[in-house]
């Protein structure tokens, strides 16, 4: 992967807004992002799957934060949100 494509993923990672997007459910959150998700693994990956690692990090880490801003048991850390 490409740094100039590994960018455009993470820009479109910020693109996504999710700090406005708290009504959804985890459900719906998960039928609106797999199927990105699952193009981006199938392209990119298909040759060095370890080089998807900082996109699937920066993935998980806007998911959490959406997860501890949606709910209240976790709203105070970002460890309990990961989990």
């Amino acid at each position: 992967m490409s740094g100039r494509a590994a960018k455009a993923i993470r820009q479109t990672v910020r693109g996504w807004d999710l700090s406005h997007r708290t009504p959804l459910s985890l459900e719906v959150m998960a039928r609106w992002l797999n199927p990105m998700l699952r193009g981006w693994i199938n392209y990119y990956g298909r040759f060095y799957r370890s080089a998807m690692d900082c996109i699937a990090s920066h993935v998980d880490l806007h998911l959490a934060k959406w997860v501890a801003r949606k709910y209240k048991r976790v709203h105070g850390s970002l460890a309990q949100a990961y989990e």
